[in-house]
């Protein structure tokens, strides 16, 4: 099997088909930089389109001109949903992680991409060293990628500590990296608490800049896994003068 030029078309016209303009318009206003460069296509009907490139020739599609050139919003979305769920070995998938990353331009991408990843537990160690570079590349969707990831797969028992870790090394201050802290900080107070608030309270709390804390602080205090009494303690650790 091959992707050929042809089957690049038909996935362009199929996209179209898919796609909603009113839908276009809204998602558009909400990721910078993408204007005129999406299809409307509700995530849903692109996981679906995923899945199906995963069944057939997926190297053929990743491999194909078309696709690694294309700027579009929804084919780059869909070539790293692609990258991230498609059989095969690790080694192979974290090759091609390190080719799609550059190509990631807006959080919608990123984040969409990050949780379709299911890393194994045997496979954690080998991603902990592929990540490790990127928090601290200095671009701001690089950084981000990797701590959004590390949220998504790495929040257990032998992991906690490297995702906490993590939120102290990625400092690109670009907003999409303080805020993928800010959520995986949140994210990692709800499963868990105790070694969250500590990290919070203590100097690794405080060698973070205030706005990323304060942030962490408000996100923690939306949340509706949070208890109330929790809600109450944040928000008498918040800083101010911010």
């Amino acid at each position: 099997m091959s992707f050929t030029a042809t089957d690049f078309a038909v996935l362009e016209r199929r996209l179209g088909a898919l796609g909603d303009e009113s839908y276009r318009k809204f998602n558009e206003s909400l990721i910078p930089g993408k204007q005129n460069a999406t299809y409307g296509v509700r995530l849903p009907a692109l996981r679906a389109l995923g899945k199906e490139l995963c069944a057939g020739d997926w190297r053929a599609f990743l491999e194909s001109e078309a696709a690694r050139a294309s700027q579009n919003h929804e084919i780059v979305t869909l070539y790293g949903i692609v990258v991230a769920g498609a059989k095969c070995p690790p080694d192979e998938r974290m090759a091609r992680t390190a080719a799609f990353i550059p190509r990631v331009d807006n959080w919608a991408t990123n984040d969409t991409v990050c949780s379709t990843y299911r890393i194994r537990e045997a496979d954690r160690a080998a991603w902990l060293a592929f990540l490790a570079p990127y928090l601290t590349c200095g671009t701001e969707f690089g950084e981000r990628f990797a701590v959004i990831l590390l949220m998504d797969q790495f929040l257990h028992d032998d992991t906690i500590d490297a995702v906490l870790n993590a939120c102290l090394q990625a400092r690109c201050p670009g907003y999409y990296t303080k805020m993928a802290v800010a959520w995986a900080l949140c994210t990692a107070l709800c499963k868990y608490r105790d070694k969250t608030l500590a990290f919070l309270q203590d100097a690794r709390g405080a060698s973070l800049d205030t706005w990323t804390y304060n942030k962490a602080i408000q996100k923690c205090r939306e949340s509706y896994r949070v208890s109330a009494a929790d809600k109450a303690l944040l928000q008498a650790m918040k800083r101010t003068g911010a």
